[in-house]
């Protein structure tokens, strides 16, 4: 994913590679843990506990 936001790579954990962002159709980043033809995996949380999305 190219155009990934300040805040999602901020609230990336570290170690995980950013190629590992999926966003869904909402804007809101989540981290793939399944390599399917729609990849699926937890919502990406920033230090507060709140879903990453794009304004």
């Amino acid at each position: 994913m190219n155009d990934v936001s300040p805040a999602a790579l901020a609230a990336l954990p570290e170690g995980i590679d950013p190629a590992f962002l999926i966003r869904d159709p909402n804007g809101c980043y989540g981290i793939a843990i399944e390599d399917a033809e729609v990849p699926t995996g937890p919502p990406l949380r920033d230090v507060f506990g709140n879903v990453v999305c794009d304004t």
